[in-house]
């Protein structure tokens, strides 16, 4: 018996000992109904064996899962050298260096003549100069350009991998019908729009993918994990990036397709997993600077592609949600350029498929509809080829002549001393293919204005920028510089029942987007011919800077504050050790004009720093900046002297950007890209999640960005910062960050939002009036008497009384839902606060669903919705004092609030006068709050300015700082 135990307990520690050395196998997939598929991409296609399949290339067929970027690029290489139908084209590297390309694909005889394509197109886009005889000529002659655009956002995978699946088959495939394809066309495929975004989205798939197939759309293997995959390297939207063109993706395509010109622009996306396919044509609005023939085609290939759907019996449909009245989508673009665009929505499934209602629905299924899709829009290109080249021609041509559409109209870039933003806009200018003169001597011109004000007798200065209307990228140019189209009632109409039956809007994006006002210019139209002594301007040649030129004498060297790169100089001097100053106010000093947040280095604040006047060298050549010597320190009259306490000393900002599962990507994104491109100045990206456990004294700048939906900001968060901002620290926080601090019972600040203040808006009331009294009539007439007045006036008399806290109440919840999906507002501006350094007396900034924040002392309101204005007394029966809402209106003023987009009036009325830029001290510290995301798409420079004073001029100027003892 104890022989038999033995030997037992022997096979088993052999058996052990086998499984210790073995590796675990896990359980093979366990099948899911309605998983496999198995129609045939391709059923009538004879692929040339020569030309590698996707499948020995990947490691698995075409559409199966989703491929990684240096997968694709290594596909699209190997038939690049395979096939004589191909070429590869490397146009652009994303910011993690992955090379970006397009794969032209057409017969080898059309590849031979590229350049003579390219040149053909390049005619028939500007025809200044084209005889009929040679337009009709090339029509004829020309193939047709298709430009295939897939996966711009990273985590919409299907497309990518269906352009894999049909470079192989174009390349490939020896049928007469492809053939007869290539023959008539030229095919441009770019298969993997962002391959960064795609990158962090396969990761996450690899990451959360278990041993068994998963179809559950809700799991994050198909959602994936914040920031996500959308986006790109700075967690920006590419896909509306197109009109304002910050990056290495867009910035590198926008030339090449400028140069070929394509007829038929598809941009292949997805949409949720629970629905369909969508595709164009979009439903209204339509941008109103499309081209006339944008409809009719739309509807002929939105036609071919349902038969090419209805062949297989697949689910699809067109409009609902989808409009493009925002330009700066792919398609939108791309057909302001004059090509048809198309967008596609295939029902998103992160790999393996996804189980719905109706059954489960395969990856590989997904893929094959994108196919569907881009080899029905490829024929009817083709069969339609040269009907779309004559109307392409004859749209061009109509733009340039004398009673085109945009003839009598042209934009005017008033000359500015922000040398700095005049460069971005040259740049922006430039790479859209725009053309521009510049006036030489000052004239005279009929304008309209922000506002929708004519003047009849406007001076434009010598040195303004004219974009004339007549131009061949007429139709993109005014899409982008018209400063308020409107859509048609129709619309509007719609819009308005959607909120009284919903509560919700139809409308797919910002409603307001023109670059003037996102820019902050200073911009007016001309209305008719302009007569003025003009030249044409090379804008790829920027205002020549002088840099530093060293002066024995000086005491001082300054950077003048109007310049937006002006925070940022300052940043980088104070990384590199030397001591700053920045006057909060307008100065003169040596005869140099020095507006509020000029940086200023002094020989004596710099004594114990060696090599300070090198180091201001150096960052002044980098950025491009010309230096004032300063001689003098006594500026004229009562302006600040350069010894006085107008001249604050700078800190060295140490930031921290939060950032974590609630915090929007967009604009952590944003404002991440803003640090490093703008600024270009050390910081730290914190958890949020983990603040109530780190030690934030080694931080004097938190910065909170727009919440994700309604996420609400940590509690370890709110209980964490309260010290640490009383103690020194300047904390920004933007938009639902913003609110919630304001809104929130953390006692820490005293800004409210409005639906908290209903109870109680007098205090509110009352700064508004001594802020315009301030700044309009502060001195009484009887000031210098003797006697003391019987019933003194009181700058509230005549205004009417509010409605009761129970009917402010209702009005407050009655006009929320009428808060703008994006609308340009008119701001007034403090142009005696640091924060405003940079900014004229008005600028237009974004409102969206934004917190409506009210302030009174010592509360400080920098920017206020609203734009004063004289109201007209002859035909106002009411000129006394009135209210907008809860905010008075003085005697005889009016209020603008709308410049761009569509604004409500009910929601006019509840942002009126509110906060939209808050600065509340808080101990030593505080608090600087946003309405709105203020480095929106990088492309709101005005407002962002305003942060990156925060950022940099705050920490000194805004807060209460020890003595350092050595």
């Amino acid at each position: 018996m104890v022989r038999i135990l033995l030997l037992l307990v022997g096979a088993l520690l052999a058996v052990a000992t086998v499984h210790a050395d073995t590796p675990y196998l896990p359980p093979a997939p366990s099948p899911v109904p309605g998983l496999a598929y198995d129609q045939t991409y391709f059923p009538d296609a004879d692929h040339d064996p020569r030309i590698p399949t996707p499948e020995s290339l990947l490691g698995f067929p075409a559409g199966d899962r989703a491929a990684a970027p240096e997968a694709i690029v290594a596909a699209i290489r190997a038939w690049d050298e395979a096939s004589a139908r191909v070429e590869l084209v490397h146009y652009a590297d994303s910011y993690e260096g992955r090379p970006l390309h397009y794969v032209l694909i057409s017969s080898p005889e059309n590849l031979e003549r590229q350049q003579e394509v390219r040149e053909g197109m390049a005619r028939l886009a500007d025809p200044r100069g084209l005889r009929g005889r040679e337009r009709d000529r090339l029509i004829e002659s020309l193939p047709g350009v298709a430009w295939l655009a897939y996966s711009i956002h990273g985590n919409e995978s299907s497309g990518a991998d269906a352009a894999l699946a049909l470079i192989h088959h174009l390349a490939a495939d020896r049928s007469a019908a492809t053939r007869e394809l290539l023959d008539e066309l030229v095919i441009i495929i770019d298969p993997d729009m962002n391959p960064d975004g795609r990158s962090r989205f396969v990761s996450g798939i690899r990451e959360f993918r278990g041993t068994q197939r998963n179809v559950d759309d809700q799991s994050l293997v198909h959602t994936g994990a914040w920031p996500y995959g959308r986006t790109n390297h700075y967690l920006f939207d590419l896909n509306r990036d197109w009109i304002y063109a910050k990056h290495p993706e867009t910035r590198g395509r926008i030339p090449q397709i400028s140069a070929w010109r394509p007829l038929l622009f598809v941009d292949a996306h997805e949409m949720g997993a629970q629905d369909t396919y969508l595709f164009s044509p979009a439903r209204e609005p339509h941008n109103p600077h499309f081209p006339p023939y944008r409809n009719r085609w739309g509807q002929m290939f939105a036609d071919d592609q349902a038969k090419a759907f209805d062949r297989y019996g697949y689910p699809y449909y067109t409009g609902e949600w989808h409009d493009d009245w925002y330009p700066g989508y792919t398609d939108a673009w791309a057909a302001l350029r004059g090509a048809q665009g198309i967008l596609y929505e295939q029902a998103r499934f992160a790999e393996d498929g996804v189980a719905r209602r109706d059954g489960v629905v395969s990856y590989r299924q997904a893929v094959h509809h994108q196919l569907i899709s881009s080899l029905a829009n490829l024929d009817t290109l083709r069969r339609n080829r040269e009907r779309m080249l004559r109307a392409f021609a004859e749209d061009r041509a109509h733009v340039l002549a004398d009673d085109g559409p945009y003839a009598g109209q042209s934009w005017v870039v008033l000359p500015d001393d922000n040398h700095g933003r005049m460069a971005v806009v040259r740049d922006l200018l430039r790479i859209q293919g725009f053309e521009a003169q510049r006036i030489e001597r000052d004239a005279r011109a009929r304008v309209t204005d922000y506002f929708g004000r004519e003047h009849d007798d406007y001076e434009l200065p010598a040195g303004s920028l004219v974009l004339p209307g007549r131009q061949p990228e007429a139709r993109l140019l005014a899409a982008m510089f018209d400063f308020d189209p409107r859509m048609p009632d129709a619309v509007t109409t719609k819009e308005r029942e959607r909120l009284l039956r919903e509560g919700s809007t139809m409308l797919y994006d910002v409603t307001a987007w023109n670059i003037p006002m996102m820019y902050g210019l200073r911009v007016v139209r001309v209305e008719g011919r302009l007569n003025a002594r003009t030249a044409d301007e090379n804008l790829a040649r920027n205002r020549p800077y002088t840099g530093l030129v060293a002066a024995d004498d000086a005491i001082a060297y300054a950077i003048s504050g109007a310049d937006d790169r002006a925070p940022a100089a300052a940043g980088r001097l104070l990384e590199r050790g030397v001591q700053l100053r920045a006057n909060r106010l307008d100065t003169e000093l040596d005869g140099h004009a020095l507006p509020r947040g000029s940086v200023v280095v002094t020989r004596d604040d710099n004594r114990a720093v060696d090599g300070w006047l090198e180091r201001l060298v150096e960052v002044a050549d980098t950025l491009e900046l010309d230096v004032l010597a300063i001689r003098h320190g006594r500026a004229p009259g009562d302006l600040p002297d350069l010894g006085g306490r107008e001249f604050g000393l700078l800190e060295r900002p140490r930031i921290a950007l939060l950032a974590g599962a609630g915090t929007s990507p967009l604009d952590f994104g944003s404002t991440w890209y803003m640090l490093d491109h703008r600024l270009g100045v050390r910081h730290s990206h914190l958890d949020e999640t983990r603040i109530g456990t780190m030690d934030l004294r080694r931080y004097n700048v938190l910065v909170l960005p727009d919440r994700l939906g309604t996420a609400p900001l940590p509690s370890a968060l709110v209980d964490a910062v309260g010290d640490w901002v009383r103690a020194g620290g300047t904390l920004i926080a933007v938009a639902g960050s913003a609110g919630q601090l304001a809104g929130g019972d953390n006692g820490l600040l005293a800004t409210t939002l409005l639906p908290d203040a209903l109870e109680s808006l007098q205090p509110f009331q009352d700064a508004l009036l001594r802020e315009w009294l301030a700044v309009s009539d502060p001195l009484p007439a009887n000031a210098w008497d003797r006697d003391a007045p019987a019933g003194a006036e009181t700058p509230w008399a005549g205004l009417p009384a509010l409605p009761d806290a129970d009917d402010l109440q209702r009005r407050d919840d009655w006009q929320r839902p009428f808060m703008p999906s994006g609308a340009i507002v008119g701001a007034r501006v403090d142009t005696r606060h640091w924060l405003t350094a940079g900014s004229d007396d008005v600028l237009p900034v974004l409102y969206g669903r934004s917190p409506v924040m009210l302030t009174a002392a010592p509360v400080e309101a920098p920017l206020r919705v609203g734009v004063y204005r004289e109201r007209d007394s002859e035909n106002d029966d009411n000129n006394g004092p009135r209210l907008a809402g809860w905010a008075p209106l003085p005697a005889g003023q009016g209020l603008d609030v709308r410049m761009s987009g569509l604004l409500w009036p009910e929601a006019r009325e509840r942002i009126a006068s509110s906060a939209w830029l808050v600065r509340e001290p808080v101990g030593r510290g505080q608090v600087i709050l946003f309405a709105a995301p203020p480095t929106f798409r990088g492309a709101h420079l005005g407002a962002t300015r305003l942060l990156e004073n925060a950022l940099m001029l705050g920490p000194g100027l805004g807060t209460s700082q020890p003595v350092r003892l050595p």
